[in-house]
């Protein structure tokens, strides 16, 4: 498996599915103009979108690996060439969905690793998704605040999940928008809750023993 980052809360995930074929998912592509940085043209077998918002669901540049691109966009569960995919249904804010809307968790089930990308998630879990999203190895959790759930609502749900490695996301960089300046920094996020991690450009696994034995922070470089 194979890890790296487009920016946002846009990730390239290649992995095995069941039947031992790598198998490449995007998920929440972006559009550049409102970022204000780019989107790479790109591959995959799979996108993932948590929700209809212009920063998560541009598939502009995104090509079918081969066939055809299949988009996963609603709550439901999936199987394509052998991956397991599942929705989460969940909201964009505290007040279910009254402010900003629904959102979409998913998961999937590659060999190397369970992963779980919580979109904008905007609030703590209640005990039904815990258990949906039981046994998560590696888990995108949006860290900047502003338009999701905050720093407290965050160490509840790592606490909850007890992910082996943390892939934080939707944070406020260099290359944002001054669109995006109600977001946190990666190292004002870092000083509110007390975690820190050591960012790399990608995260290589091979099979389960690759992955570390208690929980890390890995921020990934783009």
């Amino acid at each position: 498996m194979k890890i790296t980052a487009l920016g946002h809360s846009s990730f390239k995930i290649t992995g095995k599915s069941d039947n031992g074929e790598n198998i490449t998912v995007i998920t929440d592509p972006f559009d550049a103009k409102m970022l204000g940085f780019n989107f790479p043209t790109t591959e995959a077998d799979i996108v993932s979108i948590s929700h209809q918002h212009p920063d998560h669901n541009s598939l502009d540049k995104i090509k079918a690996k081969n066939e055809k691109l299949f988009v996963a966009d609603t709550p439901g569960e999936f199987e394509i060439n052998d991956l397991r995919i599942y929705g989460h249904r969940s909201f964009h804010d505290e007040k279910e969905g009254k402010e900003r809307g629904t959102n979409t968790i998913f998961t999937y089930d590659f060999k190397e690793a369970r992963i779980a990308h919580l979109g904008d998630l905007g609030h703590e879990l209640n005990s039904n998704l815990v258990e949906e999203l039981e046994n998560i190895e590696i888990l995108f959790i949006p860290v900047g605040e502003g338009y999701t759930m905050n720093t407290k609502a965050i160490m509840s749900v790592i606490d909850d999940l007890e992910p082996l490695i943390v892939i934080p996301m939707h944070y406020k960089t260099d290359k944002h928008s001054a669109d995006f300046k109600d977001l946190l920094t990666l190292d004002q996020f870092y000083e509110k809750s007390g975690y820190k991690g050591e960012s790399k450009d990608e995260i290589v696994i091979k099979d389960k023993s690759d992955l570390p034995s208690g929980l890390t922070f890995i921020p990934l470089n783009f």
